[in-house]
């Protein structure tokens, strides 16, 4: 989800994590201690994780012309549900035209109750010189998306995103602080977003991580996994022609609460469904996954990936959400990052 201008908050302070260690985020972050939760394990233990984000764009944030929640009260309340962190990453938007220093700004207004060291800046517009500013003063690992959820059916799209990325990777090469800061693209993904397979275009060679959105809200079916993520996976393996060492990330992630638009999944249909997703995950390499917690219905009605919900769509308490969010909790703290 891109919603301009809007921050993503997901992570709180305490997570153990290797600092200025003069490698990239996915050489610095991986616990070897961790057991693998249900389904598959992985091939090299704590090489995967799960995360969370919490969406600004939530539906209930503004509801009545006010704010629901407030800044913070979104996460706060998506932690409250989980009953842990949501796994150590930050996500931020610069804004409509965004530059990096907008998003670094929105992390510092938006999020005074949280330090955690790992920011996901994500900008729409940049000069060498913004970004060069920004190097000057890090002092801990980042990441830095352009254009989330790039997609253009023209290979003339795609080439003016490469030359972008070229243009970031060769004055990231040039500073001192080069290995504090990881390159992601993070495109849209089909059906969701209705991309039409334009990944063949990017060139990776610029790139330490590659991913895609991935959902499934379609009234009375739950995507299998290769339909959801074959098409990205597929088109990182052959990357790694060009980039053996290209990482591949979900960068957004959820299965629907909603069924259909007046009744939930049950417990045992989500949880399934979404169990058998990680080990399609994990079983072909993937690195970690992120799932997306918020009510988007205001986009559609089935776009609800909230986790904090303690009734139905009709008003009537259910116990479904409270357990899901419990099964997530296990498989977070089973897959940390």
């Amino acid at each position: 989800m891109d919603p301009d201008g809007v921050l993503m908050v997901d992570a709180v302070p305490g997570l153990p994590y290797i600092l200025n260690s003069g490698k990239s985020q996915w050489q610095c972050y991986g616990r070897p201690d961790v057991a693998a939760a249900g389904g598959t394990t992985p091939p090299t233990p704590g090489s995967f994780w799960v995360t969370g984000e919490v969406g600004g764009n939530d539906a209930r944030k503004n509801a009545n012309g006010g704010q629901l929640y407030g800044k913070n009260g979104l996460y706060d309340v998506t932690t409250k549900a989980i009953g842990r962190d949501l796994g150590g990453r930050l996500k931020f938007f610069g804004g409509g035209g965004g530059t990096i220093a907008q998003a670094v700004n929105n992390h510092l207004v938006a999020t005074s109750h949280s330090l955690e060291p790992l920011p996901v800046y994500c900008f729409k517009s940049f000069t060498a010189k913004q970004l060069t500013d920004r190097l000057d003063v890090i002092t801990e690992p980042e990441v830095w998306v352009w254009q989330h959820e790039f997609y253009s059916a023209s290979s003339t799209g795609w080439t003016n995103y490469n030359n972008g990325w070229s243009s970031i990777r060769t004055t990231l090469a040039a500073h001192r602080n080069k290995d504090l800061v990881s390159l992601q693209a993070a495109s849209a993904t089909y059906p969701e977003r209705q991309n039409p397979g334009g990944w063949a275009f990017l060139d990776p060679a610029n790139l330490d991580a590659f991913g895609a959105d991935a959902y499934s809200s379609q009234s009375g079916k739950i995507l299998d996994a290769a339909t959801m993520f074959g098409p990205q996976h597929d088109a990182w393996v052959t990357m790694k022609a060009t980039n053996p060492n290209l990482k591949w990330v979900v960068s957004e992630y959820n299965v629907s609460r909603l069924k259909t638009t007046t009744a939930l999944w049950s417990y045992d249909e989500w949880t399934t469904a979404v169990q058998a997703h990680m080990d399609y995950l994990i079983a072909n390499g993937c690195s970690g996954v992120t799932f997306w917690w918020a009510d988007n219905t205001s986009e559609t009605v089935m776009h609800d990936y909230s986790i904090d919900k303690t009734t139905d769509p009709s008003g009537k308490a259910t116990d479904i959400d409270t357990r899901r969010a419990a099964w997530i909790k296990a498989l977070m703290d089973k897959y940390p990052l």
